[in-house]
């Protein structure tokens, strides 16, 4: 687990008008650095970039479903 509401969520509210694409990259660096949860100030912004490409598999589809925002 790691927190980024005193660095990473700051700096992407600071940034946020130039893109997110630096401070994402920072939010992945750290989920693959081994972080399975990641504390923030700002789950759906942080969420939309880290997760909406993830394809519900098959398998699993009639227990999720995709919700829009």
């Amino acid at each position: 687990m790691v927190g980024t509401s005193r660095n990473l969520d700051r700096e992407f509210i600071v940034n946020r008008a130039s893109g997110t694409r630096p401070v994402e990259q920072q939010y992945r660096a750290l989920m693959q650095l081994g972080a399975d949860v990641i504390e923030t100030d700002l789950p759906r912004e942080v969420g939309k970039f880290l997760y909406s490409e993830s394809a519900i598999p098959a398998s699993k589809s009639q227990f999720f479903q995709r919700l829009h925002f």
